[in-house]
């Protein structure tokens, strides 16, 4: 009994896109996504697009996690960084902060995670860009994942994303599930 459930939560942990975890081995992690800060010990989980780019695929140790109020995440770059990415709850309906981690971390280099990506995309992702044309798969590498409150799935078109506190972008997909506008 306890191998069939076991053997179900891994099928569901993939189908929902949580193979991106921190290994339980201790084994090396990953930033999935460009990540950007201003201030090292208060990043918003919203990804605002200013200050410093940590580039997608960046080796980074799992500090810890706090649940509660003010949820954070922390995590330190191969440079001795140590990063705090707070969520704020109301922009984030039905995702908690290990969502948030299990989004951020993987045990993917950057070839890995970016395997199949055109040309175009991996320049784009690499200048922390999103262009037209690119895949919903390479726009999350570029600016991880949309708020919630505003985008509640990969299906709602177009995606919110936040430049900063005060100015938003909208991305626009096709039918063909590329980048069709930026606004």
């Amino acid at each position: 009994m306890m191998t069939k459930l076991f053997a179900i939560l891994m099928l569901c942990s993939v189908t929902l896109g949580l193979a991106n975890a921190a290994p339980e081995d201790g084994g090396q992690l990953y930033t999935a996504y460009n990540l950007w800060y201003e201030k090292p010990n208060k990043i918003m989980a919203m990804n605002y697009t200013v200050g410093t780019m940590i580039p997608a695929g960046s080796k980074v140790t799992f500090l810890k996690t706090k649940d509660g109020r003010s949820p954070y995440l922390q995590i330190q770059t191969e440079a001795g960084i140590e990063l705090t990415i707070y969520m704020q709850t109301k922009y984030w309906p039905g995702v908690t902060i290990e969502t948030v981690k299990d989004r951020l971390l993987t045990t993917k280099t950057f070839d890995e995670l970016t395997k199949g990506f055109t040309k175009e995309e991996l320049a784009a992702i690499k200048t922390g860009e999103v262009v037209t044309g690119m895949s919903k798969a390479a726009v999350h590498v570029v600016l991880g994942y949309p708020p919630t409150h505003m985008t509640p799935s990969d299906d709602t078109n177009p995606w919110m994303f936040w430049r900063n506190r005060f100015a938003r972008r909208a991305i626009e997909f096709g039918t063909d599930g590329k980048v069709s506008a930026i606004r």
